[in-house]
């Protein structure tokens, strides 16, 4: 079973992308979202105007199952209902999951003359995969208002486009996290009076919405702050406010790793696990970066002929790493070894990455400066460190090291295979 944590009071980031989704039957976690899970905001540091976000299976209205996202806000001693999002996840390929919108409401008294609840026409308002700055879409369609004015056919336009990726700053957790910037550009055209606002959200892969404000045409502006959330996770030692889960999440959705340790669907715990602190070994970096690559062979794939003599053609990781060797991208630790349970440090993962994406450079590369104080311009893996460097794919340990000689984590290998192979 998947593992559903208890409360975290805010130490989280989180994705999602308009402003509700997710799907129990999803084989991946890129929307965040499942049936039971729920996120709780704050409107300023006052504390005011308290809302739950929660996620419910709804088999009642369409044809089939969708999920209802409900947000509901605490006034005057009760809970209002607000707005209502129906969507479902289409699973279309790896790493390709798509979130539809079939039909969304708003209940609100800032505009059209006192309460009113505006509801699009049921139908595919829009379908968005994995996003990224500069995309955008747009929905025009129709709706109907009902009010104290009575009730009306309604025209519904809206742009939206992700504006950036950016560092947002949660006052009610304990810092800042990375985050799309999203930004809703609504018309509504009514008989009575026409309005118009913009919504606009910060999200965080895999975690959900940390942030939106939305900016009406009467002047009101509202923000609210992610105060507190309980969203299922795929691994039970790497939960959502692990400092590398969204990282360990994108190679998850991914395909490039199924975990240390599997879950049993036949037991009420969560069995999945992904080891976060263990070492990399050679053998399993070489999985990594195949899979990385599109480039995993057929099972039987060494044949009778092992790659290195430390390699046998029945050991499990034979075949990948025959493909790194065909690949280029190693030729063994010396005298036909290849050292497949040696831990990969972090010069080494230097290494295998550059070659990876064939980015090597040249003997000399470092003239006479080297990229870390720890990384001299004549150590042997200069060049390919500082090429990393280049890449953006890492940014060093802190205080000017990258720490050569370190072994590398399977957090912090999540981080490196992110930034190397998905990030762009």
């Amino acid at each position: 079973m998947k593992l559903r944590d208890v409360t975290l009071s805010l130490a989280i980031t989180f994705f999602l992308l308009t402003a509700p989704f997710a799907a129990e039957a999803q084989q991946t976690k890129f929307w965040a979202m499942e049936a039971g899970n729920f996120w709780d905001y704050v409107e300023g540091p006052s504390d005011t105007w308290p809302s739950r976000v929660q996620v419910t299976l709804d088999t009642a209205t369409f044809s089939s199952p969708t999920y209802l996202m409900a947000t509901t806000e605490y006034q005057n001693s009760t809970w209002v209902p607000m707005e209502n999002w129906w969507y479902d996840i289409l699973e279309t390929g790896l790493n390709a999951s798509e979130l539809r919108v079939w039909q969304f409401s708003n209940n609100s008294d800032i505009d059209l003359n006192g309460w009113f609840t505006l509801t699009s026409y049921s139908g595919l308002i829009w379908a968005k995969r994995p996003i990224t700055v500069g995309d955008s879409w747009t929905f025009s369609g129709q709706g109907w208002a009902s009010g104290p004015l009575g009730s009306d056919s309604v025209g519904i336009y809206i742009n939206s486009e992700v504006l950036d990726y950016e560092s947002v700053d949660v006052p009610f957790g304990n810092g800042s996290y990375n985050a799309y910037k999203i930004s809703h550009s609504i018309q509504i055209l009514h008989a009575h009076a026409p309005t118009s606002l913009t919504k606009t959200i910060w999200i965080t892969p895999y975690l959900g919405i940390i942030k939106h404000e939305s900016s009406y045409a009467t002047g009101i502006t509202e923000k609210d702050y992610l105060s507190a959330m309980d969203i299922t996770t795929v691994f039970n030692d790497a939960l959502y406010d692990h400092w590398a889960y969204p990282y360990i999440m994108q190679i998850y959705d991914s395909r490039i790793t199924l975990g240390c340790s599997l879950d049993n669907p036949d037991t009420p715990g969560n069995e999945a696990s992904y080891c976060p602190e263990d070492f990399v070994t050679r053998e399993a970096m070489a999985v990594f970066i195949t899979r990385a690559l599109n480039q995993v062979p057929e099972d039987g794939y060494c044949g009778s002929t092992p790659p290195f003599l430390d390699v046998a053609a029945d050991r499990w990781s034979c075949k990948y790493v025959k493909r790194l060797v065909e690949l280029g991208i190693t030729a063994g630790v010396g005298q036909g070894l290849f050292g497949p349970e040696d831990v990969v440090t972090r010069e080494q993962m230097a290494v295998f990455i550059t070659r990876a994406l064939g980015q090597v450079p040249a003997d000399g590369y470092c003239g006479t400066t080297g990229p870390f104080s720890d990384v001299p311009y004549n150590l042997w893996s200069c060049k390919y460190v500082k090429r990393l460097v280049e890449l953006e794919i890492t940014t060093g340990i802190g205080q000017g090291l990258y720490g050569p000689i370190n072994p590398v984590t399977r957090a912090q290998m999540a981080v490196f295979l992110f930034r190397a192979f998905l990030a762009n």
